[in-house]
């Protein structure tokens, strides 16, 4: 069985948008208060990236939200001031970010959020704002080593290839070590 490797990727001008809390009514109704926002970036996907049916299976997915520098971050002549900061560490929350684009590509591009096994996001300064958005499927892990409790060690920054990080606990370094040299063999 032949696994079909798909890879979609678009942007959505405009800036980036949050998923805001649902908000409660006096009468006690729940309501999000972005839909009608999630519904327009959905639209303008579609636009940019149409599809015929979602992904299917596990999914990674990039995401870049590039936001437009304020006036103030620009001298009159057009230069970058030194004042001004290198990375986007204003609000939106970045975890906010990737929800609102999640919840409004729900059902459309793939079946669930919960296809989603890796997240890779980014939000900086750029020219133009926009959202760009990358999904891809992930390989199958049959006939590989995804089942060996190495790949853990490595995730957390303790490569089975490299000596003991600084820092981390020489315990759990060792254990990396010797996970890593039962998988090898």
């Amino acid at each position: 069985m032949a696994l079909l490797h798909r890879h979609l990727s678009w942007h959505v001008d405009g800036p980036p948008v949050p998923q805001k809390r649902h908000r409660h009514t006096h009468a006690g109704r729940t309501y999000d208060p972005c839909k009608q926002a999630k519904h327009l970036f959905l639209q303008q996907s579609r636009q940019a990236c149409p599809v015929s049916q979602p992904l299917t299976g596990a999914l990674h997915a990039t995401l870049e939200f590039h936001f437009a520098r304020p006036k103030s971050h620009v001298t009159p002549k057009g230069r970058l001031r030194k004042s001004a900061p290198v990375e986007h560490l204003q609000t939106p929350d970045i975890d906010n970010l990737i929800k609102y684009v999640f919840d409004a590509l729900n059902g459309v591009y793939f079946m669930d959020d919960k296809q989603v096994i890796q997240v890779t996001a980014l939000k900086r300064w750029a020219p133009v704002a926009r959202t760009c958005v990358s999904f891809s499927s992930v390989a199958s892990a049959a006939g590989s080593s995804a089942s060996c409790p190495a790949r853990l060690c490595e995730s957390t920054g303790c490569a089975s290839t490299s000596p003991p990080c600084p820092g981390r606990n020489k315990k759990r370094s060792r254990s990396c070590e010797a996970v890593a040299k039962r998988c090898q063999s």
